[in-house]
C-alpha cells in the first residue's frame, strides 16, 4: 500500500469511528501536559515517554456477544512505566493495579506505526513490541517490523520465556536481556527499560545513530 492510500484508510478510519467521548476535557489535559513538559514549561527538557500496552478487544457484531481477543494483559507496560518513573521520565497516565480489570473493546484499526514514526512523531525515539509464540520466526519478524515501519528498536518476546528474556532487535545488531535470577523478585523490565534509556541518551545526543 502506497503512502496515499494508507493515509486515505487512516482518514476514513477517524472520520468513521464515534466521536470520543470527554474529547475536550482530554484534549485539554493532554495540551497542559505537554505545556508543562516542553522547554518553556516548568519541567524545562524533561523526557517524556508514551507507553501504549494492554489486550485488543474486536467485536464480531454490532451488538457484542462474540469478539475476538488477544493474550496481552497490561503487565510489560505497567513495569515499564514503573523503571521509566525511576529513571526520570514523565508519564502523562499508567493504570493502577488496585483500580480494578481493564475492559477495551477496539474497532479494528489501521496499523498506526509507520505513521507515527514518520509523520506524527518523526523526532521522537520509537521502539515497538513483537510477541510470537515461535522462536524460530520471532527475531525475523522483529526484524521486517524493525524496517518496515521505521522503528529505532523492537522488543522481540517469547510467549514462553518473555519473563526470562527478551532480545532488542536494531539496526547495529540484536542485544538479549535476562532477568536477574540472583535477585528476588526481579523482573526482565529492569535492564531493559536501562538499555532502552541508554539508548534513547544515545539518540538524543546524535539521531542519527
Amino acid at each position: 500500500m502506497d503512502s496515499a492510500a494508507f493515509q486515505e484508510e487512516i482518514d476514513s478510519f477517524f472520520e468513521s469511528a464515534p466521536p470520543l467521548k470527554d474529547s475536550a476535557k482530554i484534549t485539554d489535559k493532554l495540551n497542559q501536559f505537554i505545556q508543562f513538559d516542553s522547554p518553556s514549561g516548568e519541567v524545562k527538557g524533561r523526557r517524556v515517554v508514551c507507553v501504549t500496552s494492554g489486550g485488543t478487544t474486536v467485536p464480531l457484531e454490532q451488538r457484542c456477544v462474540r469478539y475476538i481477543d488477544n493474550f496481552s494483559s497490561g503487565n510489560r507496560g505497567a513495569a515499564s512505566t514503573e523503571y521509566f518513573i525511576k529513571a526520570g521520565y514523565k508519564v502523562e497516565h499508567k493504570i493502577q493495579s488496585a483500580s480494578g480489570p481493564l475492559d477495551m473493546r477496539l474497532m479494528q484499526v489501521p496499523k498506526m506505526l509507520s505513521v507515527l514514526r514518520t509523520e506524527w512523531t518523526p523526532k521522537a525515539f520509537c521502539i515497538s513490541f513483537k510477541l510470537e509464540t515461535d522462536s524460530k520466526i520471532l527475531l525475523e519478524k522483529a526484524t521486517m517490523a524493525l524496517k518496515k515501519y521505521k522503528m529505532h528498536a523492537v522488543v522481540a518476546n517469547e510467549l514462553l520465556t518473555r519473563k526470562e528474556v527478551v532480545t532488542v532487535v536494531t539496526d547495529n545488531g540484536n542485544i538479549s536481556v535476562h532477568r536477574d535470577k540472583t535477585w528476588a523478585g526481579s523482573d526482565v523490565e529492569d535492564p531493559l527499560i536501562e538499555l532502552l534509556v541508554n539508548r534513547h541518551s544515545t539518540y538524543i545526543k546524535d539521531p542519527s545513530t
